[in-house]
């Protein structure tokens, strides 16, 4: 047994000379360091990061042993946001006109530039005070909800594993994670749903019914999306003997999330986050890799390696390939945006049957397009378009993309001159069988005009030769 404690404390980062500034999300005032917030914008630090350890091994008896693990694990936020300079109320700007050849222009760079004609940045609060909803505050820097906690991921296993005799051993685990506080970039100053039919139906312009009509529309970063993960993986391995190495592996398992990446599109995150929950945009159902090394017994010292003919021809190969194999990754279907506060809009189901709107068969269409997804308009296509006041009733991460398999295969020779010099000669195939590996279609808009269409494939067959010399 193994136990194992570890503390984390990040601190809320700060600008030098205090040119740092935020935008408040509960009254979309702009708080400036040192000026009407703190040197670190009233943001607050997490200090209860505490990560526990345990690592169990029993031997039932010389053939096999269980193992089993826990871990609590934190990551980074703020030293992964760094490098932002365009705080509001610190970036100034000036258009200088061309005037046009033979005409006096407003300055020349020999002169050097006029900085007195930038607006000044000596009271960041001036440009957030003059802003109105004609000319909102433009906010391109980072804003944090000022509560966050460090993210956290909770791991554990528990695995069995058994020696099969003649060098193999053979592993049967369950691995699991969860993992909470996860990142997520979302339009803070939108318009609720209630808002809609007066945009869209009544003409009410969209700056105006933002909740700070004073400010344009702007990003923030939460720490509150959260995923987990539950595997049965499955190993198989020979230890190099006899010339042969063999390492298999396969994993059956289910990624679910709220959010995969950070700057992951939704419908109205920002009222109605959770009902993305969904398969992770990373999820693959079955994923299976297998390699092995094979070294010809023809070879001084080996099984029929003793006559000088038999070795000067076939001694000194050895043959290895890796397999790999998976199921695709998830997508989500979307529509034009019709309701104009949305983020992004999804389509209403009309058959929940096929909520991933893949055809049985795909087919070939016009010059090198593979239909995937059912053609809009056909009879058994199962979304309509959603209003212009509400959001699509389909789920995230609906319609699977095409799975792969790969081989790549490799012949190598080694010839000795001496006992400290030889050659290798290479020979490596890459999809060795040029099989056609499908991306994903070019688009899972519904209005657009490649819907459902795969477009291009990932890499055929690559041959490559070489040569190593070893001293």
């Amino acid at each position: 047994m193994n136990l194992g404690l570890r503390y984390e404390f990040e601190t809320k980062p700060g600008v030098k000379n205090n040119v740092y500034s935020r935008l408040d999300l509960a009254s979309g005032k702009l708080l400036a360091a040192g000026r009407n917030a703190s040197g670190k914008l009233d943001l607050k630090n997490d200090y209860m990061n505490l990560g526990p350890r345990l690592g169990l091994a029993y031997s039932l008896d010389s053939k096999t042993v269980i193992r089993s693990g826990f871990g609590f694990f934190y990551s980074q936020i703020w030293g992964d946001n760094g490098n932002f300079v365009a705080y509001p109320g610190f970036t100034g700007s000036r258009v200088f006109e061309d005037q046009g050849i033979g005409r006096a222009q407003p300055f020349a760079f020999r002169e050097g530039f006029p900085v007195e004609q930038v607006p000044s940045i000596l009271d960041p609060l001036a440009e957030f005070a003059a802003a109105t909803a004609n000319r909102p505050l433009d906010h391109n820097g980072p804003t944090y909800n000022p509560t966050d906690t460090l993210s956290s991921n909770i791991q554990w296993n528990l695995g069995v594993q058994r020696s099969l005799g003649d060098r193999l051993v053979l592993d049967v685990a369950y691995v699991a994670s969860k993992s909470t506080h996860l990142g997520r970039s979302t339009p803070i100053n939108n318009p609720g749903l209630e808002r809609a039919a007066d945009v869209v139906l009544r003409g009410v312009r969209l700056q105006d019914a933002r909740p700070f009509p004073t400010v344009a529309g702007f990003n923030a970063v939460f720490y509150d999306a959260n995923a987990s993960y539950h595997s049965l993986q499955i190993r198989g391995t020979r230890r190099f003997s006899s010339g042969l190495s063999v390492d298999a592996n396969y994993t059956f398992s289910k990624n679910l999330d709220n959010a995969t990446t950070l700057g992951e599109a939704f419908q109205i995150p920002w009222q109605y986050f959770q009902i993305e929950r969904a398969l992770s945009t990373l999820d693959r159902t079955h994923v299976m890799t297998a390699g092995w090394v094979y070294e010809l017994p023809f070879a001084k010292g080996r099984r029929f390696g003793d006559q000088r003919l038999v070795r000067a021809i076939l001694g000194g190969f050895q043959v290895n390939g890796v397999f790999s194999a998976a199921t695709g990754l998830p997508g989500t279907i979307t529509q034009q945006r019709r309701n104009l506060i949305l983020q992004s809009q999804r389509p209403d189901v009309v058959s929940p049957v096929n909520l991933g709107g893949r055809l049985e068969s795909p087919v070939f269409e016009g010059a090198g397009a593979r239909r995937w997804l059912i053609r809009p308009g056909d009879s058994a296509f199962p979304f309509t378009a959603s209003s212009q006041v509400g959001f699509g009733n389909l789920g995230r991460n609906t319609s699977r993309g095409p799975g792969f398999w790969n081989m790549n295969l490799g012949v190598f020779r080694s010839v000795s001159f001496t006992e400290r010099l030889r050659i290798q000669i290479r020979a490596e195939a890459y999809n060795a069988f040029n099989h056609v590996n499908y991306l994903n279609p070019a688009s899972r808009d519904i209005s657009n005009a490649n819907y459902g269409l795969i477009l291009s494939a990932a890499d055929g067959r690559q041959v490559q030769l070489g040569l190593r010399l070893e001293f």
